[in-house]
Formats: C-alpha cells, sequence, structure tokens
C-alpha cells in the first residue's frame, strides 16, 4: 500500500485543486507517450504501406494510453481522496484524544470519591467506545485497496508493452522514468519507481481452479511475470 505524505496540507481547497490537475488527461496520446512505443514503427510516412503501419502503431499505442489513462485516474482520484480523508480523521483523531484525557480525568475523580458504580460504568464505556474508534480508523480502506490495485495496473500495462532492447532484452530506462513520473503524484509523495513497477508485476499472477488458470491479483507479492 503506497504511503501517502499529507504533512503540512490543512485545507480542502488543496485536495480539490489536485483532482482537477490529474483527473484530466488528453484523448488521444501525447507526443511524448507515442514516442516511449515507437521503436518498430517507421516515424516517417513515405509510401502507402508506411501509412498502414502508421496507422496500425496509432491504433496500438491508443489502446495502451485509454487503458492506463483510466486506470490511473481511477487510481489517482482514490489516492487523493484518502490523503483528504486523512486529513479529516487527523482533526477527528485529535479531538477524541481530548475527549479521552478528559474522560480519563473524570474517570480518576470518580474513583477517589468511590461515586456509584453505574456512573463510573457509564464512563469507562465511553472510553472505550472511543479507544475502539481510534483501532477502527487504523485500518485501510476498500477505496485505498482498489486504487492500489488501479495504480498497479497502470504499471503493468505500461511496462510491459513498452518495446524491448534487440540487445539486451531490456526496457530503456528512459522510457520507464518517464512512465513513473507520469505515475506518481509527488505532491502527496506518491512514488512510482522501477522497484515499484517490479513489485507491481508480481501481484499479477494465475490462480488455479477446477483445473483451469485465471489471471489474479494478490496482495503480496507472488512469482515473477517474464
Amino acid at each position: 500500500m503506497p504511503k501517502i505524505d499529507v504533512s503540512g496540507i490543512k485545507r480542502r481547497e488543496y485536495f480539490e485543486a489536485l483532482l482537477k490537475k490529474y483527473g484530466k488527461h488528453p484523448k488521444n496520446p501525447p507526443p511524448w507517450f507515442q514516442g516511449l512505443y515507437r521503436a518498430g514503427f517507421h516515424s516517417r510516412v513515405k509510401s502507402e504501406r508506411d501509412e498502414k503501419e502508421h496507422g496500425r502503431f496509432l491504433k496500438f499505442v491508443e489502446e495502451i494510453w485509454k487503458e492506463t489513462c483510466e486506470a490511473r485516474a481511477s487510481a489517482f482520484d482514490g489516492f487523493i481522496k484518502e490523503g483528504e480523508w486523512m486529513v479529516r480523521r487527523k482533526r477527528w483523531r485529535l479531538e477524541v484524544e481530548r475527549r479521552l484525557k478528559a474522560l480519563g480525568g473524570k474517570l480518576s475523580h470518580l474513583r477517589r470519591t468511590r461515586a456509584e458504580g453505574q456512573e463510573k460504568e457509564k464512563v469507562e464505556g465511553q472510553i472505550e467506545r472511543l479507544q475502539l474508534s481510534l483501532k477502527i480508523a487504523k485500518r485501510p480502506r476498500i477505496p485505498m485497496r482498489r486504487a492500489q490495485y488501479d495504480w498497479h495496473n497502470a504499471m503493468v500495462v505500461a511496462y510491459e508493452n513498452l518495446p524491448e532492447s534487440p540487445i539486451q532484452r531490456k526496457r530503456k530506462m528512459g522510457a520507464v522514468n518517464k512512465l513513473c513520473q507520469w505515475l506518481s503524484i509527488p505532491e502527496l509523495k506518491i512514488q512510482c519507481t522501477p522497484q515499484t513497477i517490479k513489485a507491481a508485476r508480481r501481484r499479477f499472477t494465475t490462480v488455479e481452479i477446477d483445473g483451469r488458470k485465471y489471471p489474479a491479483y494478490t496482495a503480496t507479492q507472488r512469482g515473477k511475470r517474464g
């Protein structure tokens, strides 16, 4: 699960601005994105054959762009809204801790004065409920898990369609770094790196059910993709 850093962020408008910044993308893949996948295709159209090949390239890269943009938009929407919720949760937690402190003082006073058991039980019940609410608030939320899946899916689709070097059989680091930059939210310290992509690829595996294999996404890294 990526760690979201909201330190120093207090205003809701900040997250609204982030949603506007990352929530839209061009319908057609921009030149920098096309350039990542152009290896193996003619860059200049000189003949009818070149024109057909260029058409195949555009269709190929448009499919990648559409799929990765949809996953990226969904992931970033989840991350940004999670960041906003974290800020609100921080304010709520401070208020709960203030109430717990006050109730703790009240309980100590009741114990010193040997007040009736019913009143002490009431205060103890309030303290227990508030402490439980703090524990529950620490658990990862379901929307965050969905955002992580979409983020990893965008990485894998974009990365695995990159052309490989014919000699080293590896993707060019320059292309990988551009993808990582596009899949990061620096304002929230959410950073995509080559290591992040490697870890994401290991989450996509297959499971066997009744003798048939199905694609699956695991909560932990399992196996390796070629």
